[in-house]
């Protein structure tokens, strides 16, 4: 017992030692990110300074950061003067131009605003990919009160964000025959070097995709993959309702009885979740696994306005779009949001459309048995291979056209230098920031998922319902 009471002691007396320590190792990196930051200031530098991490990546999934991630921000990154870095400590330098947060991790901060020193030059960019009600499970129901007047910047997928990042790869389906990618993957399906005219390859294409969807045979003709099972749309109870009418193969463990991952690869990390994002692209064993199957359940994990994410657009990756022949059925935003996005109406399936999952299933068997009306969900195919052909003769329209950078994590950091280094928007910023999250971001806004009063729902925010 004495030595116990010895050892608490000890602890007691060392504590303060460690604060004090690591204090003064705080306000060091401080005193050296504040040089570095007026260092690249008096060469005529922007600095970007990125207070949190965006998710697991401290770089906000840049390969660089620095000056030289501007050099690829388009035909004006020569221009382009500005630094990026990472701060050692998650609270704001006042001496930076700008300052960027990830919603999530902001949310838990315990920097104190009202005494920090901000200039009123100083931008801040809040950016999310998040649906609203999802971000704000992470929140653990902090006011967003607290965050209003804050931001100059928002990047989230809406549209009426300050940056809209969305998830989609292109700027509109007129633009994607100019991306060259999509036209040598165009080329590899479609020999455009053939003799024969543009009709007769595009009814050969057409026929390809028939022959294609009538050899799927396996006895599951519709797929989920599913990375987390409980979800704020409830999804999971809407395919549990629809697999007993018609057979959903679902790859995720514990959820449905889901299925191992076939593709899993001995030591991989998580390969769900990576199958349900872009990766599992990659990945010859997922392709070919999807070749079977004639329908993908692209259902959100919350169901709000514009909420579209790489669970629709993975199949319009440019190594994919004349590779796989699947049709997705969504659930997640509204049918004119997705018809808005879509290159067709026809291009997809929409949950809601129908009466229960019942009536869901009877529409999907019909179509699995009658290949006249499923190969109507697919004409858009053949439809947008015909714009290609008229696109593919000028080869420098379509490789200069198209600016990758406005969807990749380069967004915000592009356009954010931009407007650094632009005087006139810079005097509008410094009337100061007029963002109200509060209204702007709040859920109850954009989302129609299951909703009562937050203290009541606290329970299914924190836990099931927040995943």
């Amino acid at each position: 017992a004495a030595f116990i009471l010895l050892a608490f002691v000890v602890i007691c007396q060392a504590i303060p030692v460690i604060l004090q320590a690591v204090e003064i190792k705080k306000s060091f990196a401080f005193k050296q990110e504040t040089a570095l930051v007026h260092k690249y200031q008096s060469a005529g530098y922007k600095v970007i300074q990125l207070m949190t991490a965006n998710f697991d990546s401290p770089t906000w999934f840049v390969d660089h950061l620095g000056t030289e991630l501007f050099s690829q921000c388009g035909p004006n990154s020569d221009k382009l003067k500005c630094f990026a870095y990472k701060s050692a400590y998650e609270e704001p330098n006042p001496a930076a131009d700008a300052v960027f947060v990830h919603l999530p991790v902001y949310w838990h901060l315990s920097w104190n605003r009202e005494t920090y020193p901000r200039r009123q030059s100083q931008l801040w960019l809040v950016e999310s990919t998040e649906s609203t009600t999802h971000s704000y499970c992470w929140s653990d129901f902090t006011s967003l009160e607290l965050l209003d007047d804050w931001f100059n910047v928002t990047v989230t997928y809406k549209s009426d964000s300050v940056l809209q990042r969305p998830y989609r790869l292109f700027r509109s389906w007129h633009d994607l025959p100019y991306y060259g990618e999509y036209m040598r993957e165009f080329r590899k399906a479609i020999d455009t070097n053939s003799a024969d005219n543009s009709k007769n390859r595009l009814d050969e294409y057409r026929r390809a995709i028939e022959r294609r969807a009538n050899a799927k045979q396996t006895p599951a003709q519709v797929l989920w993959i599913v990375s987390n099972c409980e979800s704020r749309s409830q999804r999971e109870k809407y395919v549990r309702e629809l697999s007993r009418h018609i057979p959903v193969d679902v790859f995720g463990p514990g959820c449905l009885g889901g299925r191992p991952d076939p593709c899993m690869k001995q030591g991989s990390r998580d390969s769900v979740a990576k199958a349900e994002g872009f990766q599992w692209l990659q990945d010859e064993c997922y392709i070919n696994l999807f070749k079977q199957y004639k329908f993908y359940l692209a259902f959100e994990n919350s169901q709000c306005n514009e909420y579209i994410t790489e669970k629709f657009w993975k199949w319009y990756r440019a190594d994919k779009l004349f590779a796989l022949d699947m049709v997705p059925v969504v659930r997640g935003a509204t049918h004119a949001q997705y018809a808005q996005v879509a290159y067709s109406p026809e291009s997809f399936i929409f949950a809601e459309s129908f009466a229960s999952p019942r009536h869901l299933a009877e529409y999907l068997k019909h179509l699995i048995d009658n290949s006249t009306p499923y190969m109507t969900h697919l004409e858009w195919k053949v439809a947008l291979a015909e714009e290609f052909f008229r696109a593919s003769d000028n080869k420098r329209e379509w490789t200069e056209r198209y600016k990758r950078w406005e969807f990749r994590p380069l967004l915000q950091f592009c356009s954010v230098c931009e407007h650094l280094h632009n005087d006139t928007y810079m005097r509008m910023e410094n009337k100061g920031p007029a963002i109200k999250l509060s209204e702007w971001f709040h859920p109850m806004k954009d989302c129609w998922d299951r909703y009562e009063h937050k203290e009541v729902d606290r329970f299914f925010y924190k836990f099931p319902g927040c995943i």
